[in-house]
């Protein structure tokens, strides 16, 4: 699948995404700077069970954090 900005002022031209059945198996982004991202996936697990402490951010002393 082609994807692209409705925008002509994207910082990306297009993003493609690539299937292997009906698993997502690879990206490649291409930015306004002619700069290619790959991304390859592989041995992904659907909605796997993971801890709730898997997952922790603590906001540094010096950061603002803004809510919208």
């Amino acid at each position: 699948y082609l994807l692209v900005p409705i925008e002509q002022d994207s910082l990306f031209e297009e993003l493609r995404l690539s299937f292997t059945g009906n698993q997502l198996s690879s990206l490649l982004l291409s930015d306004s700077l002619g700069q290619r991202t790959s991304i390859e996936l592989y041995d992904t697990q659907l909605n796997p069970s993971l801890p709730n402490d898997r997952f922790s951010f603590a906001v540094p002393e010096d950061v603002d954090v803004i809510l919208q």
